[in-house]
């Protein structure tokens, strides 16, 4: 009887934490892909409606 409850527990526990592990994997996977499209695409890629900024020429020499 008290293995059968532990058994039980265990499954449980086991659930439980896999649950937790794919919320936090998935936070995870989303901050990932938004530090990726801010490293592509600069600080507009957070408001991508926002207007472009004033681009001023440079010369190397």
């Amino acid at each position: 009887m008290w293995r059968h409850e532990n058994k039980i527990n265990g499954i449980e526990n086991r659930q439980v934490v896999q649950a937790e592990r794919q919320a936090i994997t998935t936070g995870l996977r989303e901050k990932r892909q938004q530090l990726l499209a801010r490293a592509r695409f600069g600080s507009r890629a957070l408001e991508p409606n926002q207007t472009p900024q004033e681009v001023i020429p440079i010369q190397s020499q």
